[in-house]
């Protein structure tokens, strides 16, 4: 099934989607919120800047789909081809938190649950597609058209999907040192989660660290996701269990790092502006391939 793809934090990636509120208290960490507006600055900076090079969902979803196409288009074009909608084997892009980390990325963000009702539709459509039993005729004119592509290596492909993936790694590689060098090892987060009474451990009977996939399967698990705009009050009851289940994960992430969290987002406003400063040209020069990309999409007649 697709999934909307995040560059991925060292650990855990479920703090890194759509964000909700909250202040939680415990012995692991006070989360005070005395610096929740310079948070909140850096928060509105830094997806101001990263998305001028990393593309807005629209504009990952372009790229994406031009990936696909230099996959797939050719073949799907092929004389005798079966019908096939190719755009259907692309990626799905979705919200980032730039400041994707394990001190820094965003407080109450349930990206698991919230990556699920962002790929409804599209697992919908998905599931239908799998669903078909090709008969002979099929099986014997997609063979025929296999190897229309020419063949395209690795790097082709992420070019076309990403203007500049160099500026990505050295945006990532600003946001771990920095939380290297303000908060330090993130051991004693990792040992605060473990020693929380969390339901998904227990499901899991794994260390917090490698619990991650527990909690993917248990969304998916939980029946299938409401839309974005459903009202909470209609969820089913598995997708209520899960959410619960997210929800004290989260709040635990909020006890166990909140302190620092708060402590020092701040600080990394001037990093920001020192990386835009320093990689200007290239960050223009990727602009001007997110429009690229768009355009070519256009005259694929793409529209989402």
């Amino acid at each position: 099934m697709p999934r909307y793809i995040v560059p991925m934090p060292k650990a855990w990636t479920f703090l890194a989607a759509a964000g909700l509120a909250g202040v939680v208290l415990s012995a692991c960490g006070d989360t005070s919120v005395s610096t929740a507006a310079s948070g909140q600055q850096v928060r509105d900076r830094a997806e101001e800047v990263y998305t001028r090079f990393a593309g807005t969902v629209e504009q990952r979803n372009a790229g994406y789909t031009l990936k696909a196409y230099a996959l797939n288009g050719g073949t799907a074009a092929c004389e005798g081809h079966p019908e096939w909608d190719w755009p259907l084997a692309r990626e799905i892009a979705g919200p980032v938190d730039p400041l994707r980390s394990d001190w820094f990325a965003e407080l109450q963000r349930p990206s698991v649950s919230i990556n699920e009702m962002v790929n409804r539709d599209w697992a919908a459509k998905e599931a239908i597609l799998n669903a078909d039993d090709p008969n002979t005729d099929y099986t014997r004119a997609l063979d025929s058209c296999l190897g229309s592509e020419p063949a395209i290596s690795d790097e082709d492909l992420d070019s076309a999907a990403v203007p500049d993936q160099g500026l990505l790694e050295d945006w990532d590689s600003m946001v771990w040192d920095a939380e290297s060098d303000l908060i330090g090892d993130a051991k004693p987060y990792y040992d605060c989660m473990n020693d929380s009474d969390l339901e998904l451990l227990r499901i899991s009977g794994e260390r917090y660290d490698d619990s991650a996939p527990t909690l993917t399967s248990l969304a998916g698990a939980a029946g299938p996701a409401p839309s974005l705009d459903a009202d909470p009050l209609t969820y089913s009851e598995g997708w209520n269990e899960f959410l619960a289940i997210e929800q004290e994960v989260l709040d635990a992430d909020e006890a166990c790092r909140g302190e620092q969290y708060n402590e020092h987002i701040g600080e990394l406003l001037p990093l920001i502006e020192e990386f835009e400063k320093d990689h200007e040209d290239e960050i223009a020069e990727a602009e001007s391939g997110w429009s690229q990309r768009e355009a070519e999409i256009a005259e694929l007649g793409f529209n989402g």
